[in-house]
This record gives structure tokens, sequence and C-alpha cells, in this order.
């Protein structure tokens, strides 16, 4: 694996990007606790580049979101994810909730869609 020998070289920086896209549910956790543990017992500095919000506000202490080649929020976890800036960045409506299970900012996806009129917007949108 890639990120072993990474590691094996026992580097002060890691940068990965999109390094667990390919991996299961399971595996992808287990890669993250790893990487947490080297982190704060290492003092290992893990920068990653990733699509899965969820994964990244589990693990990540501090996100920065990028659009369109500029830096839209840079912060830590608990002030930049939030519904505003993932709807920005995204453009797409969510909700953030604490999971009730690990208490970290958790995102939520919601319908493009509100009901006819907007479905009209969209399907008009789509024509364009």
């Amino acid at each position: 694996m890639v990120i072993a020998r990474a590691l094996a070289q026992d580097p002060r920086i890691l940068l990965l990007d999109e390094a667990t896209s390919s991996l299961d549910v399971r595996k992808k956790l287990e890669i993250f606790e790893i990487l947490k543990f080297l982190s704060e017992t290492q003092n290992l500095t893990v920068l990653c580049a990733m699509h899965d919000l969820n994964l990244a506000a589990l693990y990540c202490r501090r996100l920065m979101f990028i659009k369109d080649g500029g830096i839209v929020q840079d912060g830590h976890t608990e002030e930049v994810f939030t519904p505003a800036i993932l709807g920005q960045v995204y453009e797409t409506p969510m909700e953030v909730i604490r999971h009730p299970g690990h208490q970290r900012p958790y995102a939520v996806m919601l319908p493009l869609t509100s009901g006819l009129q907007e479905e009209e917007k969209v399907l008009e949108a789509a024509r364009r």
C-alpha cells in the first residue's frame, strides 16, 4: 500500500490526495485511525485532499474548502463545517447536525427541489 510505504520513510508531513477513495468504509476508518494516532503521538502532519465531507469532519481538526481555484474558507472544523459554507462550496442545500454517536458535525444533504415550482426551475436550467 502506498500509504504504508510513505510512512516507512518516517515523514514529518504526509500529503494525501483521495488516498482512501477506493477503499471500503471499514478500511477508510482504519487508515484514518492510524493517521490520527500518528499525528497525536509522532507529531506527523497529515494534509488530505478529499471529497467525503463526513469523513473529513470526523477526523480532521482543520478544514479548507476550495472552489474554482480559490480558498472559500479555512479554519477549525467546528467553525467552518456549517450549512452556509457547505451550501456555498457545493451549491447544494445542506444541514449540519451533531452526530448522536460521536458528537462531531455531520452533513446531511437536502433535496435540490422543495416543490413543483423548484422542479420546473431545475428542468428549465437543464434544458439550457
